[in-house]
């Protein structure tokens, strides 16, 4: 059996790269359940399906009370209504299985980085271990498949970024090839406007190669689908073209320094890192080199790095477009120094162990992430009240600290006119809360979800003021994930929750 396998590997590597890549982000189809960050749920999710319900959740559509675009991409959220749509005609409405379908449409695009990333690379080199190299990283390196199950528009527009590399070198004189790598850009963007950054890059390397009419077909290109989609997108619902790239724009610009902020050489840390050293400092080193040769694809994915690297707002996920091109450009460029024997003779000498070191932490953290239940607790109080019988309106308890995390509706599926969500926090004025839904001003919530157990029992004696009669119905525990990234950063807010019914 194992040698019948390596005889596959050995005669299609690139057809073994693709099913056995399909069938190690299987499990993270079926087991990685919940979402990984805010922006993966309630910014493409969310919205997508409080559109169905006919709610304007997240304020994205034009509103009597608030008409100012937001700065949004239409096509990953809407990809998503799309495929709701398509539940809600087959009457399929429980949350969970939705999500399991996307999430394995979501893995199954993602296989187009491996196969792009490894037709790419045997264009670029002539050694045929290149390309199957690059070929294992883009199928195995762990947060490829953690990620591929994650509504990330980061994760969404690498294989049509890389479509558009690969049609540009597939036949230099192809003028249809040049065309249909602009259309393919153009897309990309549509999906992440930084993305952009890349057909720039291109844009300027041809320039100063004065390829001046492949120059021209690609920018027509881009052109034309990203214009066809957003322009007319945002003409539609804003009554003028790119209004959501003003609002992009705008919002980033004014709230900067609003989020992370770090060094400069933040995201030269993050490629190191997700790279896994020190593999990841050869990698980085070959790709540095490259810039000569390979210009066409340093001289953006560089451009997007400088870009980011600069930009005061730093978050870890914004590097993973450029992830591709330093696995490409830096093991090409490696391997050859390797083949040439110009590394050092210590690198030489335990260069076998290197690799030996990276699959064995590789494959470590590829078991304990890739089957991890994310935002447990979070998705599953909200599940647990889409199995509730009648209407489903909750009030989240988390008085013993000012703040409080929004909870997916989604899960719950039950929306109502303004997507509201009470939280009773440290700072809240708990009488006047009660007062409120007293005075019949909104209806009053018949689940209490208290979240973590600090102070736990005088939080449920200070809602018995107002709601006397309250039952323990569920308690749901965070996932082992969960657990260990809030263990590292208490920053993360992965807590207990227990849900409790107003009799």
């Amino acid at each position: 059996m194992f040698q019948k396998i390596q005889n596959y590997w050995q005669k299609k590597p690139l057809s073994f790269l693709l099913i056995t890549g399909f069938f190690v982000r299987l499990i993270g189809v079926i087991f990685s359940k919940g979402y990984g960050m805010f922006d993966d749920h309630f910014l493409v999710v969310e919205p997508a399906q409080s559109w169905i319900e006919g709610v304007n959740c997240m304020g994205w559509l034009p509103h009597a009370s608030h008409n100012t675009p937001q700065g949004h991409g239409w096509v990953f959220p809407g990809f998503h209504y799309l495929v709701f749509q398509f539940f809600e005609f087959l009457n399929i409405t429980d949350p969970q299985v939705k999500m399991f379908f996307i999430r394995l449409i979501l893995a199954s695009y993602s296989l187009l980085t491996v196969y792009y990333g490894f037709k790419i690379t045997q264009k670029l080199s002539p050694h045929e271990n290149d390309a199957r190299l690059v070929g294992l990283l883009l199928t195995f390196l762990f947060f490829f498949p953690v990620f591929s199950v994650r509504s990330l528009v980061e994760m969404g527009t690498i294989p049509l970024v890389l479509a558009s590399i690969y049609f540009l070198i597939k036949n230099q004189n192809s003028k249809t090839d040049f065309f249909i790598a602009g259309l393919l850009s153009g897309l990309s963007i549509t999906i992440r406007f930084q993305s952009g950054l890349f057909p720039v890059g291109i844009g300027l390397v041809m320039l100063y190669r004065k390829q001046w009419f492949p120059f021209l077909l690609y920018f027509i290109g881009n052109v034309i689908t990203f214009s066809a989609v957003h322009g007319t997108i945002d003409w539609h619902f804003w009554g003028y073209p790119f209004a959501e790239i003003k609002g992009y724009i705008d919002y980033n610009v004014t709230h900067r320094n609003d989020y992370i902020t770090l060094p400069w050489y933040n995201f030269l840390l993050v490629l190191a890192g997700f790279l896994i050293p020190p593999i990841s400092i050869f990698l980085l080193l070959g790709f540095f080199q490259s810039w000569k040769k390979y210009a066409l694809l340093f001289v953006p994915s560089f451009l997007f790095l400088v870009f980011h690297s600069y930009f005061p707002n730093k978050q870890e996920r914004f590097i993973l477009p450029m992830i591709p091109f330093v696995i490409i450009l830096g093991t090409i460029v490696w391997n050859e120094k390797v083949r040439l024997n110009q590394i050092p003779a210590w690198i030489q000498k335990h260069y076998a162990k290197f690799w030996a070191f990276f699959w064995i932490v590789n494959t470590l953290a590829t078991l304990f992430l890739l089957p991890a239940y994310m935002k447990k607790t979070r998705v599953e109080a909200m599940y647990y009240l889409y199995h509730q019988p009648g209407e489903k309106r909750f009030l989240i308890e988390n008085s013993f600290e000012d703040a409080c995390g929004y909870l997916p509706m989604f899960y719950a599926d039950e929306w109502d006119e303004k997507c509201e969500q009470f939280c009773v926090t440290a700072s809240t004025d708990w009488n006047s809360l009660c007062q409120y839904f007293k005075d019949k001003t909104h209806k009053s919530p018949n689940y209490i979800i208290f979240m973590e157990e600090t102070k736990l029992q005088e939080r449920i004696k200070k809602i018995q003021s107002c709601y006397p009669n309250i039952e323990l119905v569920q308690t749901l525990y965070p996932s082992y994930l969960d657990q260990f990234i809030r263990w590292l950063n208490p920053i993360n807010k992965n807590y207990t929750a227990f849900i409790y019914k107003v009799k």
